[in-house]
């Protein structure tokens, strides 16, 4: 699978399996392919840590061990890259740019997004974008862009509930063959706030110090871990 340059890679557990569905079912279908209609332009909207990289990535990550036939471009980590690194992503059947706010006002970086619209159009390939705001909404300079951008369809990325994200904790400690006990989920998510992408950090750091200590993951291992990370108290 090719990737950008930086040597930026695919997170292997950004799949569809691993990914809490919750009301996001018809966007997951049309990502997947799996609707009727295959909408050449997707624009996926959300907040922080409502899983749009992970929805991205996991387009890209069907390919593994075939023929490249999806590009990922995160331009949060890339927008400082001279804008032509869009050159010639039409030859991918798909192309993944994740967001795409990082650019509104840019020029040069805008009338390459539009180029790379107009040729994933002409050659029937499939562009794929997030953005933290419908694009309706973000300051482009070319209002053209505006209006391809809208054209397709639009999906606004629904925030997990509770109960999702305590599924979505639990699917991340299996992939990396940890077994999450219920109340040690529910405790996290107590203590340690709602936020899924701290959680799932949280939870990797807590992996990690299981394999340094051999403890098994307890609420009490997770208090002492806590207070070490300066983040809890022994109650």
């Amino acid at each position: 699978m090719r990737q950008i340059p930086l040597g930026l890679k695919l997170r292997e557990s950004a799949t569809f399996d691993s990914f809490v569905v919750g009301e996001n079912g018809e966007l997951v279908m049309a990502l997947r392919g799996d609707d009727t209609a295959r909408h050449r332009m997707i624009y996926v909207w959300g907040g922080t840590a409502t899983g749009r990289s992970h929805l991205l990535q996991a387009v890209c990550n069907r390919g593994r061990g075939v023929a490249a036939t999806a590009f990922y471009l995160p331009l949060a980590e890339c927008a400082d890259l001279d804008p032509a690194v869009l050159n010639g992503l039409s030859s991918f059947a798909e192309v993944c740019i994740d967001d795409i706010d990082h650019i509104v006002g840019q020029t040069e970086w805008e009338q390459a997004l539009f180029g790379l619209y107009n040729e994933m159009h002409e050659c029937d390939g499939r562009l794929i974008v997030t953005a933290s705001l419908p694009a309706q909404d973000l300051p482009w300079l070319l209002p053209d862009l505006s209006s391809r951008l809208s054209w397709g369809v639009t999906y606004h990325l629904q925030p997990l509930d509770d109960i999702g994200k305590r599924e979505a904790l639990a699917r991340r400690a299996a992939h990396r063959g940890l077994e999450l006990p219920e109340e040690v989920g529910q405790y996290l998510m107590t203590r340690c706030g709602r936020d899924l992408a701290d959680l799932l950090v949280l939870l990797d750091e807590l992996d990690n110090s299981l394999l340094v200590f051999k403890r098994r993951l307890t609420i009490p291992f997770v208090k002492e871990c806590l207070i070490g990370r300066g983040g809890g108290r022994d109650d």
